[in-house]
């Protein structure tokens, strides 16, 4: 299986990808500063796997709503790219109260 995968040079990430080499799945990681979107679209993934979260341990609403559009921005591009699938993978941070969401919304 063709797999995308972000943070991959994090905590959870390292590990992830460690399995899925094993299992010698072929792997696209993303790299800060490249053209990624591209090189994405000519992999074509079966799947994307989304571990990235910059910026920690700065949870505040500035560099959360950053991540998030950065996220949304990797779904959108691997299922242009052909993804089927996609898992995402949370930190607690989405269980925030309701206000701070509403905060965020705002900005």
């Amino acid at each position: 299986m063709k797999i995308f995968i972000t943070g991959s040079t994090g905590f959870v990430g390292k590990e992830v990808v460690k399995q899925l080499a094993k299992q010698h799945h072929e792997l696209f990681m993303l790299k800060k500063g490249s053209a990624w979107e591209e090189e994405l679209a000519a992999f074509k993934p079966d799947a994307a796997v989304h571990l990235a979260w910059e910026g920690i341990p700065d949870y505040g609403a500035v560099m959360s709503a950053r991540n998030v559009a950065l996220g949304l921005k990797v779904f959108e591009a691997s299922l242009a790219a052909g993804a089927k699938r996609i898992v995402g993978v949370g930190s607690g941070w989405e269980k925030i109260k309701k206000i701070h969401c509403e905060c965020l919304a705002r900005r």
